[in-house]
């Protein structure tokens, strides 16, 4: 299956901090139509919610990071800046060097 729509909105994931944060998850059907749980009986609580290591960002792409040469590290560096050069919102640009910043310090040794 692929998309049959275009996106128009200046971010197209959330949450984002522009449009409002639009888009973001559509309530639960009985409120205005998004997805709900099928309604069954079961013992303890059901509940949709992300383990705490979802939250955790920085382990798998040092994993990644370091299994590249460094040839390869320094192309994506490359990539990485051209892209950002691209932002046009300043304040994005800086929230995506700090969060950059912050993985610097989580490579440790291990060439980050």
């Amino acid at each position: 299956m692929h998309r049959m729509d275009i996106d128009t909105n200046p971010a197209n994931y959330e949450p984002n901090s522009i449009n409002d944060n639009w888009p973001r998850e559509t309530p639960p059907a009985a409120k205005r139509g998004g997805f709900e749980s099928y309604a069954e009986r079961v013992d303890g609580e059901k509940i949709r919610q992300r383990s705490p290591s979802f939250g955790e960002y920085y382990s798998q792409p040092l994993l990644f990071w370091r299994s590249q040469t460094p040839i390869e590290q320094q192309h994506i560096i490359d990539g990485f800046s051209f892209e950002l050069s691209k932002v046009v919102r300043e304040w994005i640009r800086e929230r995506v060097v700090d969060q950059a910043g912050a993985y610097r310090p989580a490579a440790g040794s291990g060439g980050g």
